[in-house]
């Protein structure tokens, strides 16, 4: 990549975002590097569009070891 950018936003293009999405992954972001996390990456989980249920999610975490 020729640019450095602070976040890339990566959607299929039949995504919805709920109103609130960006927002609570900007929350997410702010929350792992307070603690002390190198780097992140924040992952919606998906949802069935009619019945609103979750279909897919999940997390990890990891922290780098201190010195």
């Amino acid at each position: 990549m020729k640019k450095t950018y602070d976040f890339y936003l990566w959607l299929n293009d039949d995504t919805n975002l709920d109103r609130d999405a960006l927002a609570r992954m900007l929350g997410a972001h702010r929350g792992a590097t307070a603690r002390l996390y190198d780097a992140a990456i924040i992952v919606g989980s998906t949802r069935d569009p009619e019945t609103g249920l979750f279909s897919y999610g999940g997390w990890s975490q990891y922290r780098k070891k201190q010195a």
